[in-house]
């Protein structure tokens, strides 16, 4: 489940966005993670999601259907 995911760099524009998993705010320090319905999560979060779950907590786009670029570091 991890290959679809994809982290992305903090940009000025994600300053005024949250988690929709813990609702918090996104800070420059944090790892985001993108999937491929386009939708942002911290890291840690959507990795939490996806142990129970194989849909976005948003679209409930099935994440085993997708095929987002090769990302996969031990996420």
């Amino acid at each position: 489940m991890q290959k679809y995911i994809k982290e992305v760099d903090f940009t000025h524009q994600m300053k005024d966005l949250d988690c929709p998993i813990c609702l918090n705010y996104f800070d420059a320090n944090d790892k985001i993670a993108k999937i491929d319905c386009n939708h942002l999560f911290h890291k840690d979060c959507l990795n939490e999601w996806i142990q129970f779950n194989t849909v976005c907590p948003m679209c409930r786009k099935n994440l085993c259907d997708t095929e987002l670029s090769e990302y996969n570091d031990g996420v």
